[in-house]
């Protein structure tokens, strides 16, 4: 399963989970790369997806999301531990 994030909710506390710093340039346009980040929205939930983090060099460095930051509909498809 993968892991999903509506960054449209929590948007300020979702940097210290994945590491993306929240840019409103990009939510309207999430294949914009460059702004307050160096890759675009998508990318980011595509890795977020794959390794819980937008890089798998943040990995480490981040916390796990909280139980009510993850939406209802994404709880069972948060990444694995390994």
């Amino acid at each position: 399963m993968s892991a999903s994030i509506d960054f449209s909710i929590e948007r300020v506390r979702c940097a210290s989970v994945c590491g993306r710093e929240d840019d409103n340039v990009q939510a309207d346009n999430p294949d914009r790369r460059g702004g307050a980040n160096t890759i675009s929205l998508n990318e980011a939930k595509a890795t977020f997806s794959a390794y819980g983090a937008i890089s798998q060099l943040y990995v480490m460095k981040l916390r796990k999301p909280r139980l009510e930051e993850i939406p209802p509909s994404s709880a069972s498809g948060m990444p694995n531990d390994n």
